[in-house]
């Protein structure tokens, strides 16, 4: 927490600092390149990375489960939000592997 009221800007900021400190731990750089590896990747992708990445990346992760893909989804939001102030529903639904509009929208009124 030292670390965090110590960066300047806006409360992204203070996240990805502790984001940082805890990918930077010592343990959890070991599990990077050993037999864990699959817990490091898991915890890079919800740390940096998006939904569509898991998608693409299964193979190389842990199985999530349904509560955990849909917190995935919600950062996923908030990840391209930061990005722009006007998401297409075109690009939510590509990013986040959605079928339907309805599905979509109940998503976004979960995630605020």
């Amino acid at each position: 927490m030292i670390l965090a009221k110590g960066v300047a800007g806006d409360r992204g900021s203070r996240s990805e600092c502790l984001r940082r400190v805890l990918l930077d731990m010592p343990n959890i750089i070991e599990l990077k390149n050993g037999p864990h590896s699959a817990y490091w990747n898991t915890l890079n992708l919800f740390a940096y990375r998006t939904y569509k990445e898991y998608l693409e990346n299964k193979d190389n992760l842990l199985e999530l489960t349904p509560t955990q893909k849909k917190k995935l989804q919600h950062l996923t939001i908030v990840t391209l939000a930061e990005k722009s102030k006007c998401i297409p529903y075109s690009v939510l639904l590509t990013e986040l592997g959605i079928d339907n509009v309805r599905e979509l929208e109940d998503l976004i009124i979960e995630a605020v």
